[in-house]
């Protein structure tokens, strides 16, 4: 009986091979891509959820300081000030007051808060301090927010918002004060001499200057297109205790 012939053995051709592995190929790269924007999306939205997890904490940091506001009356330091760079705030405390500073530096939105203060040569002193401070490293200084690129302040006064650097603030208010006064007339009659007194009432007017408390600031802070804050940011804030 013969023998049957083997059949030859079918494989795959090089050719076959190679478009197989360039298909492999395709589709890893297509996976990696998929899974590698999923990754950058993630991490993008996990830094814009910690930004603006910042953004409030400062801007509630911001809002405390603001609602225990105290007015010294001192004319070298107001309540509140502003000087294009740095908003200054006078906070009280319950066994004083402290100066607090907000200011835009090198890039970074900085506060600094002085030692607490018991007399107002103090709080002078601390005002002068806090120029120097700002850019000094200290346990006071605090890096509040990266990327800030300037910023503007607005103070409501009476009955609408103006520069904070203006002088809408002042208030002067007319006391009309009554003076008496007595003079003394000579007596020529029946050749006698003897004098009388008249009092002589007069009105003087004294112009006081002081300073009006805003009831309300507002703020808009500006940042660098790759600072991941989305251009700018403006709040309003009440100022004083609230209710």
């Amino acid at each position: 009986m013969p023998t049957p012939a083997p059949r030859p053995s079918h494989g795959f051709t090089l050719v076959e091979v190679l478009v197989a592995l360039v298909v492999m190929a395709v589709m890893a790269v297509m996976a990696w891509r998929g899974v590698d924007a999923m990754v950058r999306s993630r991490d993008v939205s996990q830094s814009s959820i910690e930004a603006t997890a910042r953004l409030q904490t400062v801007m509630a940091q911001l809002q405390q300081d603001l609602s225990q506001l105290y007015d010294p009356q001192l004319d070298r330091l107001p309540a509140i000030s502003f000087d294009g760079s740095t908003l200054r705030i006078v906070r009280q405390r319950s066994e004083g007051a402290t100066l607090v500073a907000w200011s835009v530096r090198g890039g970074n939105l900085i506060r600094w808060e002085s030692p607490l203060n018991s007399t107002s040569n103090a709080l002078l002193n601390a005002m002068q301090l806090s120029q120097q401070a700002l850019d000094q490293p200290s346990a006071q200084r605090l890096q509040a927010l990266s990327g800030a690129a300037g910023w503007q302040v607005l103070l409501f006064r009476g009955s609408t918002w103006s520069n904070a650097q203006s002088s809408d603030d002042l208030m002067s208010t007319t006391v009309n004060t009554t003076v008496s006064a007595a003079s003394t007339a000579a007596s020529a009659a029946s050749g006698a001499s003897g004098t009388s007194s008249t009092s002589v009432e007069s009105t003087e007017s004294t112009v006081t200057v002081t300073r009006a408390l805003p009831t309300g600031l507002y703020i808009k802070l500006d940042f660098a297109p790759d600072s991941g804050q989305g251009g700018s940011v403006e709040r309003k804030f009440m100022l004083g205790p609230q209710p």
